[in-house]
């Protein structure tokens, strides 16, 4: 008969018995509370409510917005450029005594919100790596 040793005094006890017949400590039961499942060990997690929940950091998400409104920025910059390189007449005129300057529509669509996300991501990959230092 097969027996297993209790893991508070050590005394042998059944394999099938549930608890220990000179201490009365509970056995673990296999199905119920695994020690090992397989090669690993079974985790029990505990939560103190007493613990404050965890702050989000929100560095990192600054810094993956800046670095795809980096990559988003040379998407159309490149696009801007092949489309410069293809069609002639694109290009920003600005008058040399007014404030007003006219473009096309591919500057408007492509050439702005490319300089505009350059300028952003770049700024906000150097706040967020001026704060982690």
């Amino acid at each position: 008969m097969a027996t297993r040793l209790c893991p508070a005094c050590g005394s042998p006890n059944p394999e099938k018995s549930a608890f220990c017949g000179r201490c009365g400590s509970r056995f673990p039961s296999p199905a119920r509370d695994p020690i090992y499942v397989g090669r690993f060990q079974s985790w029990r997690f505990q939560v103190d409510p007493t613990d404050p929940a965890p702050q989000r950091d929100l560095r990192w998400l600054l810094l993956v917005l800046g670095f795809c409104s980096l990559v988003v920025s040379v998407f159309l910059l490149a696009l801007y450029a092949l489309l410069a390189a293809a069609v002639p007449g694109i290009g920003f005129s600005c008058g040399s005594g007014s404030l007003s300057c006219t473009g096309t529509l591919v500057e408007y669509l492509f050439l702005v919100p490319g300089l505009v996300l350059l300028a952003a991501g770049a700024l906000a990959i150097v706040f967020v790596m001026y704060e982690l230092r």
